[in-house]
């Protein structure tokens, strides 16, 4: 396999983007606590999220109706890490399959501030 300097600087891109979204290679939760918004319906609000899975995830975090079409709204989460997510009261939350297809999901409400997914990555509560 010949390697050019464009298929070199494509794979640094790559794994780039992978490390900014999520903690790689962590194993222990950030104990800070995260601030909170309470608001009405469109208010955005942080999130804590924590990956209790050991594999990485996928996350869509939108509205309901853009579940068909996830595209830019999902992105991977590490597994065991801590991560904070901005999202609007009423929108959704879901772990998606790599089909594409959600396999749960939690509905943003005002007054949570953190998610968990499950050690099987495939249940996501709010707290």
């Amino acid at each position: 396999m010949k390697l050019t300097i464009k298929s070199m600087l494509l794979m640094l891109i790559t794994i780039s983007a992978l490390n900014s979204f999520g903690q790689v290679g962590s194993t222990q939760f950030n104990k800070r606590p995260v601030k909170m918004c309470v608001g009405s319906s469109g208010t955005t609000v942080a999130m804590g999220l924590k990956n209790l899975c050991q594999k990485p995830v996928i996350i869509y975090a939108g509205p309901k109706d853009e579940l068909t079409n996830p595209g830019p709204r999902e992105k991977v989460y590490e597994g065991l890490s801590t991560n904070t997510i901005y999202v609007s009261i009423n929108e959704v939350v879901c772990i998606m399959h790599e089909s594409g297809k959600p396999v749960a999901c939690v509905d943003v409400m005002a007054g949570e501030a953190e998610m968990e997914i499950d050690g099987s990555g495939t249940a996501i509560s709010t707290k």
